[in-house]
């Protein structure tokens, strides 16, 4: 199936509840999404089972992380040794593995000026007419990030890669 579209990417990010999915084409089209919960257990595990399944079902040229190596980078542990797994199954996979600090994110959006991940997801919305519907409004300060978020922070990596790499 990679011979069909050497290009196709699934771009992951993590939550505190789970992990959300983007699935583009070689065009940077979205083909799939989907946010997993994960609520019991060993979370990392979970989430590794479920992302493994998206590997086989999609079969995708490359994958898609957030970068939790940069200095000043604030996830947890549990979410950074995630990231790590994320990263050998890609590679026993034989999967390229990229991986975006927000900074290069941003920047890949600076025309729209962006300030927030919200702000990043609005843009989004806009581009991918399939997600605009699931935008999460904006966060105040005193509630937990809603989960939707992640769906278009998984975007935004999804997007970068393709508008930074050679695919």
């Amino acid at each position: 199936m990679r011979g069909d579209n050497p290009q196709r990417v699934l771009s992951l990010h993590v939550s505190q509840r789970g992990f959300a999915f983007c699935l583009f084409n070689g065009s940077g089209q979205l083909l799939d999404f989907g946010i997993k919960h994960v609520s019991r257990g060993d979370k990392n595990k979970e989430s590794l089972a479920l992302i493994e399944r998206l590997i086989v079902r999609y079969d995708p040229h490359a994958l898609v992380i957030e970068d939790v190596t940069q200095p000043g980078s604030k996830r947890l542990s549990r979410v950074r040794a995630l990231y790590r797994d994320i990263e050998k199954l890609a590679d026993r996979g034989g999967i390229e593995a990229y991986a975006y600090p927000w900074q290069v994110v941003f920047s890949v959006f600076k025309e729209g000026r962006p300030q927030t991940r919200h702000d990043l997801a609005v843009m989004i919305s806009g581009m991918i007419p399939a997600i605009r519907r699931r935008l999460p409004p904006k966060r105040k300060i005193w509630l937990p990030q809603d989960p939707r978020q992640a769906l278009f922070d998984a975007a935004a990596l999804g997007i970068t890669c393709y508008r930074v790499s050679d695919l």
